[in-house]
């Protein structure tokens, strides 16, 4: 029998406890890896979604589409790309861009594109027809998310986001979209990595367990925490909220590049929103009348025009519903101004946008269009009834305004015509709501009229008694 030197069986002993303790520690830091490396991209995709919806406040469509059509470029052009340059750097993109996907043999129109702190590609039309531009196509005309594409060009390995940007009427007009570096990505993942192999070496499979809960803390979680600040601060931008809440949320304390990136996402937020606030100032005071706060002529003009092309595009009476055009006037205004001075006639004016305010529905679009003249447009009712019913609730709501010393109420003469019957262009309705409002004064005031033309039966004037 021969005996083995006691040190070579601890040596051997040694080296199957090593090679067994190493196998698990692989095992489990390997599964470990692969589910880490899934959240990783998982909440790249997820952040980088989230990004380009901030990101996205800065394009204005209706900018893009002046831009596709003319291919020239102006301040606004420059001042918003600064702005987009500034989103991809702060925030780690490798790529930032609007896109207009086009089957067009030239390409894609790019409206911006920027790739590095100073560089940026010119608008115009690159990309003819890659490989997959057919599904990406298809998705752009659905108005879909495309989903995220990973790709190798002469641009390098990149994984790419897309974003649909939809006008008001849900119709999508353009994709931003970003690029991260896969190289970018990987690079993180294989430094995982080593940090794996580098402390659970010497250490039991229940140390690399650990090891991986203290990564998800100090890594997944705080990338969470900036997704969920980023998607909050965009539900409280849209819907008006305090963003306080949201801000709040991106106060990380890692002290490594986590924490860099939320005091950036918290400071373009913060830039965003005072942004955001100025031009939502300086929106207002240009569509809206100072006394009243309802819109202006020209503002009322845009947006009823801007309604019946659509009606015009989808098939006037395909959904069965009409509009009403009210040209509304105060009876008599220049009484008021006359015995009890313009602080009362201004009162007045304010009291009766108020009482307009609180019978029009929300959809409903009002305006002062001058002196003692206001308009309102109500889209889509299902009968010219309802119109009627609501120059009714405008009579009756106007006799509780009384001017500032005096005894009798204000009454308004109205005049109502109907699209598309009466007309299919603003012109066409405020002409025929004029002619409408014309008779109801000429019938004694503090009444309606329902236009008819040439065609139709005789015009409808009806006074609402006391």
């Amino acid at each position: 029998m021969t005996n083995t030197p006691k040190h070579r069986i601890g040596f051997r002993i040694a080296l199957l406890v090593t090679v067994t303790s190493v196998a698990l520690t692989f095992a489990v830091g390997t599964v470990g890896f692969v589910t880490y490396s899934r959240h990783m991209t998982d909440e790249y995709i997820r952040t980088g979604y989230s990004l380009l919806r901030i990101a996205s406040e800065i394009v204005d469509l209706s900018d893009v589409s002046r831009y596709a059509e003319t291919l020239e470029t102006d301040d606004k052009y420059y001042e918003a790309l600064a702005r987009l340059k500034n989103v991809r750097r702060e925030t780690g993109m490798k790529y930032l861009y609007v896109v207009i996907p086009s089957q067009d043999p030239d390409g894609s129109i790019f409206i911006f594109d920027c790739y590095d702190d100073e560089g940026w590609f010119p608008l115009g039309y690159f990309d003819p027809l890659q490989e997959g531009f057919d599904k990406w196509f298809g998705q752009y005309v659905a108005g879909e998310r495309p989903d995220p594409v990973e790709s190798v060009s002469e641009f390098g390995w990149d994984l790419s986001l897309y974003e649909p940007l939809k006008d008001e009427t849900g119709k999508t007009v353009c994709f931003i979209a970003m690029d991260y570096s896969m190289e970018d990505i990987i690079t993180a993942r294989n430094e995982y990595l080593l940090l794996i192999i580098a402390v659970t070496l010497p250490i039991t499979a229940l140390g690399v367990a650990f090891t991986l809960w203290i990564m998800r803390r100090q890594i997944v979680k705080p990338i969470g925490i900036l997704t969920r600040a980023a998607d909050d601060y965009l539900i409280s931008e849209i819907n008006g909220d305090d963003i306080s809440a949201s801000v709040s949320q991106l106060d990380i304390k890692t002290g490594d590049e986590l924490q860099s990136l939320s005091e950036s996402l918290k400071s373009m937020i913060h830039k965003i929103h005072e942004h955001l606030m100025t031009l939502n100032i300086v929106t207002a005071k240009a569509e809206t009348d100072p006394l009243t706060k309802l819109y202006n002529r020209e503002t009322f003009s845009q947006k009823i025009s801007f309604h019946l092309a659509e009606r015009e595009r989808d098939g006037y009476g395909n959904d069965g519903y009409i509009d009403a055009f009210m040209m509304i006037d105060i009876d008599y205004f220049k009484h008021v101004n006359d015995n009890y001075g313009h602080a009362a006639g201004d009162a007045v004016l304010a009291k009766c946008a108020s009482a307009l305010k609180l019978v029009m529905r929300d959809t409903d679009i009002i305006a002062r269009i001058g002196g003692d003249e206001f308009a309102v447009f109500c889209k889509s009712i299902s009968s010219p009834r309802i119109a009627e019913r609501k120059a009714q609730q405008i009579i009756m709501s106007w006799r509780e305004i009384i001017p500032e010393g005096g005894d009798a109420p204000v009454t308004p003469s109205i005049g109502i015509a109907l699209s598309p019957r009466d007309g299919t262009t603003f012109q066409e309705l405020y002409n025929n709501s004029d002619s409408a409002l014309y008779e109801s004064k000429e019938n004694g005031r503090a009444r309606f009229t329902v236009y008819a033309g040439a065609d139709l039966p005789d015009t409808e004037v009806v006074k609402i008694e006391p």
